[in-house]
């Protein structure tokens, strides 16, 4: 725990951060599954309403635990078809600032770029992460690093793009980590 009351090191949320993309970059699925909380949420609004309310506007990604370990399943299984081959993807976490502390609730924000190879095409993926961490629960639609007595309760990521390609729109949820 930080000296000044923060529930978390900007250090300690920039060590969570790096070590959830390697877990998605190796392809350590489950173990990156097990970082979220069982009412877990994993939202990408589309790029036109990055600020949109998943419930009453279309997402690009809208799931929660049990649809995420359906993908993870299904991803692991070799028989998704836009994963076959599997991508390989390098992501990057910059910038982790501390914006605020209040009420034992820290709030970061760090950007991040992923770039995902597969069939002999590109893709890279940019945008803000802005994390709302306290050691006991994570706030809603916002990441949060994970200690002995948290976990990931919910994440929302928005991508810093003009247009997706039509192969890129359709990528799997743990190829694209923004917020």
């Amino acid at each position: 725990m930080a000296e000044d009351g923060a529930p978390f090191t900007v250090s300690e949320i920039e060590h969570f951060l790096i070590d959830e993309a390697a877990l998605l970059d190796e392809w350590r699925l489950e173990e990156w599954l097990a970082l979220m909380a069982p009412d877990a949420r994993y939202l990408v609004p589309s790029l036109d309403a990055p600020d949109a309310d998943h419930h009453d506007t279309l997402f690009l990604i809208a799931d929660d635990r049990r649809t995420l370990a359906s993908r993870v399943r299904q991803l692991l299984s070799g028989t998704t078809w836009a994963e076959n081959p599997r991508s390989r993807t390098r992501r990057l976490i910059t910038n982790v600032r501390l914006l605020a502390v209040e009420g034992g609730e820290a709030r970061i924000t760090a950007n991040f770029a992923v770039w995902r190879f597969q069939h002999e095409q590109s893709d890279v993926y940019v945008g803000p992460v802005c994390c709302s961490a306290s050691a006991g629960r994570c706030s809603i639609s916002k990441p949060c690093a994970r200690t002995a007595s948290s976990a990931l309760s919910s994440r929302r990521h928005c991508l810093t793009h003009a247009a997706l390609r039509a192969q890129a729109a359709c990528a799997k949820v743990v190829s694209t980590s923004c917020s």
